[in-house]
C-alpha cells in the first residue's frame, strides 16, 4: 500500500450548500424562517456532529449560505465552531462556489481535496480519513464510497449507489491559484468530468429521507439492526415508527417498482415521440 503523504501538501475542505439558490430548488424557499428552522434541526442532529467529529484528520468546513438569509440564521451559523459560513448572492453556480472558496484564503497548498455533503446528511467518523489516505498527488481524481445508508421513518437501510452525492475530488491547484471543487459536475455525471475511483469500506455516509427532500428517494434494503450504526457519531432518534422488517422490505420494494415504472414510462414516451 502506498504511503500517505504529509497533509501540508493538500488542503481538505468539506463543502455544504445550506440554503443557496441553485437551479433545481424553488427560489426563495431557502430563506423562509420556517424552512430554515426545520433544516437547522436536521443539520444539528445529523450533519454538524458527524463532520465536526471526524477522526484523525485536519480539515476545514465551508458552509455556503444565501446572502438574503435572516439575521437570526446568520448569528446561529456564526456561533457554530468548526465551520466557516460563506454568503452567496444570486445563484450558486459551480464557478461561483469555486470563486467563493478561493476568496476564503484557505487554499495555500499545491493540492486541494473537496468533499461534499448536504446539510441534512451524515458522514461516518472515518470518512475523511479514508479520503485523505487515498491522496497520491493525483492531478485530478474523484473518490466515491459506493456503500452507504439511508434513513427512512427513523430506520436504517443499506444501499449500493455508485454515483451517490457523497463525492470527493482531489485536484492539483493551477499555477494561477484556481481550481474547480467537487461541485464542478452533478454527481450523476461524475464520470464525464475526470477519473473516478471507488473506495470499498463499510457504510461511509448516511442520507436522511424526509418530507422536505428535493429529489431523494429510498433506494436501499432494510437492515436487521435498523435503529443505529456504530460508524456514525450522532444522537439517533428514539421516537420512530415501529415498522417491522416485512413492512420496511415492502417500502423498499415499492420504491423499486415505482422507479421501474418511471423508466418504462420514459422509454414509452421516447418510442411514441420517435414514431
Amino acid at each position: 500500500m502506498a504511503q500517505r503523504t504529509s497533509s501540508n501538501e493538500f488542503t481538505h475542505i468539506v463543502l455544504t450548500r445550506f440554503n443557496v439558490a441553485i437551479g433545481y430548488a424553488s427560489a426563495g424557499k431557502g430563506i423562509e424562517s420556517s424552512w430554515l428552522e426545520e433544516r437547522l434541526a436536521l443539520f444539528m442532529q445529523y450533519c454538524f456532529p458527524t463532520v465536526s467529529r471526524q477522526q484523525g484528520v485536519a480539515h476545514r468546513w465551508v458552509v455556503l449560505c444565501n446572502a438574503l438569509s435572516p439575521e437570526w440564521f446568520k448569528e446561529k451559523m456564526a456561533s457554530l465552531a468548526g465551520l466557516t459560513p460563506v454568503y452567496v448572492s444570486g445563484v450558486a453556480t459551480d464557478e461561483i462556489i469555486a470563486q467563493k472558496v478561493r476568496e476564503t484564503g484557505l487554499v495555500t497548498t499545491p493540492y486541494l481535496i473537496t468533499t461534499r455533503i448536504d446539510n441534512d446528511d451524515s458522514l461516518s467518523r472515518s470518512h475523511l480519513y479514508f479520503v485523505q489516505r487515498a491522496f497520491l498527488r493525483q492531478q485530478r481524481e474523484f473518490l466515491v464510497f459506493p456503500i452507504g445508508l439511508q434513513s427512512f421513518r427513523g430506520h436504517l437501510y443499506q444501499t449500493y449507489w455508485p454515483d451517490n452525492p457523497f463525492l470527493s475530488l482531489i485536484e492539483k491547484v493551477r499555477d494561477d491559484g484556481s481550481f474547480t471543487t467537487v461541485f464542478c459536475v452533478p454527481h450523476t455525471d461524475v464520470h464525464t468530468a475526470g477519473k473516478v475511483r471507488r473506495l470499498w469500506h463499510s457504510p461511509q455516509w448516511l442520507q436522511v429521507i424526509h418530507g422536505n427532500n428535493v429529489g431523494n428517494t429510498l433506494q436501499a434494503w432494510p437492515r436487521i439492526r435498523s435503529r443505529a450504526h456504530p460508524n456514525f457519531d450522532l444522537a439517533w432518534p428514539q421516537d420512530v415508527p415501529a415498522d417491522t422488517f416485512p413492512q420496511r422490505a415492502n417500502f423498499a420494494l415499492t420504491q423499486v417498482r415505482n422507479r421501474a415504472l418511471r423508466v418504462l414510462g420514459r422509454l414509452k414516451a421516447r418510442a411514441v415521440g420517435g414514431a
